[in-house]
């Protein structure tokens, strides 16, 4: 009996280490595709762009559809891959230690010179047509998001107010950019009734190129006009981002806010693609 319950003991621990090491091992993964982008061609701008997505761990092994991040890099000549300069496996189990899971887009929206039109236009008409009817995304504005940093937070704020039928969130980390936030007047003709749109920023105190200032005024202006508005405040540098956690604030607010899986895609439809056109199929 002594051995028989030995026996049992060993092959409970044995079943126990091989179930921590299964959840351990499991990660979700990034799948990159290029767009060759009929609208940037037109404008003579570099028409070849890859778009990195993130698929949570449970996506092949599950029917739902799910919320979606449009993630908009820095000012840098890398596109997408900026995200990528922080180290694949760090970004992967940021991802992967999300609240809920939601799938990640990258788009590469352009390298140093941006024609801010342009790449709003590829974005919106061939971006998002693109991977919403590839992935089991749910096409509604309740479910997506966009998000940037830098720069890219500067461009969120702006797609988001252009394209509000399209986003319920947009999420700012050190955001800012050569627009110097004129978006007041987008924000006062923005019909929060119909679309309401929520923000999240998170900025250090002493950032350079006056980013701290931008930041304070943008969210003194989404306050004024009862704007719903998160800000998080540190003491930190433009540069100290990721040490300040700023990344991960926005991630996980995004994440707890819409994250999920829910009912198969089917019920929803997806888009289809049309040169300079989205829309959802019937």
């Amino acid at each position: 009996m002594k051995r028989c319950a030995l026996l049992v003991h060993i092959l409970v621990i044995w079943l126990t280490t091989l179930t921590m090491q299964s959840v351990a091992l499991a990660e979700g993964r990034f799948e990159h595709h290029q767009i060759a982008s009929k609208i940037l061609a037109d404008a003579g701008q570099p028409a070849d762009r890859e778009v990195t997505i993130y698929l949570p761990e449970e996506y092949d092994d599950s029917e739902l559809a799910y919320p979606v991040l449009y993630l908009i890099h820095a000012h840098s000549d890398m596109g997408n891959r900026t995200w990528f300069a922080y180290g694949e496996d760090s970004l992967l189990s940021l991802f992967d230690e999300l609240p809920a899971p939601l799938i990640i887009v990258m788009p590469s929206m352009g390298k140093t010179v941006r024609v801010v039109e342009f790449e709003e236009a590829h974005l919106i008409q061939e971006v998002i047509p693109f991977v919403e009817g590839k992935y089991r995304i749910i096409p509604h504005r309740e479910w997506r998001a966009i998000a940037g940093h830098s720069r890219g937070g500067e461009d969120a704020f702006y797609i988001a107010l252009s394209h509000p039928e399209l986003f319920s969130i947009a999420g700012g980390i050190s955001a800012g950019g050569p627009r110097a936030l004129p978006l007041r007047a987008q924000v006062e003709a923005h019909n929060q009734e119909l679309y309401p749109l929520q923000f999240w920023l998170a900025y250090g105190l002493n950032e350079e190129f006056d980013l701290t200032t931008e930041n304070l005024r943008f969210v003194s202006i989404l306050k004024e006009l009862g704007i719903p508005c998160i800000n998080v405040e540190d003491d930190g540098t433009h540069g100290e981002f990721m040490a300040k956690g700023r990344h991960t604030g926005c991630l996980e607010f995004i994440s707890k806010t819409l994250g999920g899986g829910v009912v198969s895609v089917e019920t929803y439809g997806k888009y289809v693609k049309t040169w300079g056109d989205a829309k959802l199929s019937e």
